[in-house]
């Protein structure tokens, strides 16, 4: 116990540095914010005993001063974007242009629901008789979920709405393509990071030169929020929406903790610790770059780091199909390098979120328009970073590079004054 409260002294006092830089909304703390919740909160509030508790204290204690010396680092070495040569803080986008896409793909969602579940299954969905997770994961329902694909156009779409906007009319229209597109993510989207993701862009974005005390309370206000969002959302994809008003029957302390997802790779990671690292070839980090060929070319075409680690740790669970076996940022390091990397791995991600918040903040006093640096800076602090905390975040390049990256440089091309505009 002496060492989870030495991890969170250290973890809030870089957080306050932080703050007193008015650097609060940067991807050191989003790393340090989860990584304290997933090592300190869930093993202290959490029921379950832990096998390797003791452990992963010290492992976690190694992990946050790596991290930190890793910042350190970065930060004495001269500032220079690498990828400047790309120009990205110079591309900004045509609210119009992203609005007629949003319109495209929202029609495109609503043409494969309607053709992979039919109106009746739209009809259940809505009455609460059928779940997300059914069809999902409920494989005897034969449903396609590509329409999901759709979903994920329509959540760039809404990024780039939302931070071009400078009329009255474009402002209604943002706040109706939100709403949108957050309803439409609670009632038929089984992920939550996706729309939790979403809405931690948007409120970066929000605080954007916002005083520090103004920050600071925003953080204290949503992060309870988003706590109370992720339990309500876990419960509709499980029980749907028809059981709604039975939601307080259920609220417990375990079940809080569940729904946030993180106690999943605190548990794995314990788990993992029983064998010695698999050491699996890190490969897997470029999967979005391989992902499209077929496994009837390329046979020994690599798993994704979770299922190779479920497979190595729990053979029987990983052949009902379960997935997303976590093992955390640490656990992640060790499946990879052993030991090593549990110190390595930390220290590799406070170099490199330190790095992007000095860019992005050189950005933020200097240019006051969101360009595309910006966006990919947001995504890289929610999407990149939770995902990696939760242990595998390549998994996640896939939809990155492919379903968000590249239809926001398209809808950039489309736009005939896209390079004119400064």
């Amino acid at each position: 116990m002496v060492i989870k409260y030495l991890i969170l002294v250290i973890g809030i006092g870089v957080l306050l540095n932080n703050y007193r830089q008015n650097r609060l909304f940067s991807s050191s703390s989003i790393w340090l914010s989860v990584y304290l919740l997933i090592f300190v909160g869930y093993p202290i509030f959490s029921n379950k005993i832990f096998q390797h508790e003791n452990e992963i204290d010290f492992y976690a204690l190694i992990g946050i001063i790596t991290f930190c010396y890793g910042s350190f680092i970065s930060s004495t070495i001269r500032n220079q974007n690498i990828f400047s040569f790309l120009k990205l803080e110079k591309k900004f986008f045509s609210f119009d242009t992203a609005f007629r896409c949003y319109i495209f793909f929202l029609l495109l969602f609503f043409f494969f629901l309607i053709a992979a579940i039919g109106q009746n299954g739209l009809l259940h969905i809505l009455k609460g008789s059928t779940t997300t997770k059914q069809i999902a994961l409920d494989e005897s329902l034969n449903i396609s979920t590509s329409y999901l694909l759709f979903l994920h156009f329509l959540f760039i779409c809404t990024l780039i709405i939302w931070t071009s906007q400078n009329k009255t009319i474009q402002k209604t229209k943002s706040i109706i393509c939100f709403i949108v597109y957050i309803l439409l993510s609670i009632i038929f989207s089984f992920t939550r990071l996706f729309l939790m993701c979403f809405i931690g862009c948007i409120f970066f974005i929000e605080m954007r030169n916002k005083s520090k005390k103004i920050q600071l309370v925003s953080v204290l206000l949503g992060g309870g929020g988003v706590v109370s969002l992720m339990v309500a959302l876990n419960y509709i994809r499980c029980l749907g929406l028809g059981q709604f008003a039975s939601l307080s029957n259920m609220i417990n302390g375990e079940y809080v903790l569940e729904s946030t997802d993180f106690g999943a790779s605190y548990i794995f990671f314990d788990k993992l610790l029983d064998f010695e690292s698999p050491y699996i070839n890190p490969i897997v980090w470029f999967k979005a770059l391989y992902s499209f060929i077929p496994r009837s070319i390329w046979i020994s075409k690599p798993e994704p780091l979770s299922m190779q680690v479920l497979k190595y740790t729990d053979p029987s669970l990983a052949a009902t199909g379960f997935s997303t076996a976590g093992n955390s940022v640490l656990g992640e390091g060790y499946a990879i390098m052993g030991v090593f990397g549990i110190a390595i791995f930390p220290f590799l991600w406070g170099f490199i979120c330190t790095r992007l918040d000095q860019n992005y903040y050189n950005r933020l006093y200097n240019i006051k328009k969101i360009s595309m640096a910006d966006i990919l800076y947001y995504i890289f602090c929610f999407f990149i970073i939770i995902s990696a905390q939760r242990g595998d975040w390549s998994q996640y390049t896939v939809l990155i590079l492919w379903f968000y990256i590249l239809p926001m440089y398209c809808i950039f091309l489309f736009d005939r004054n896209a390079f004119s505009r400064k």
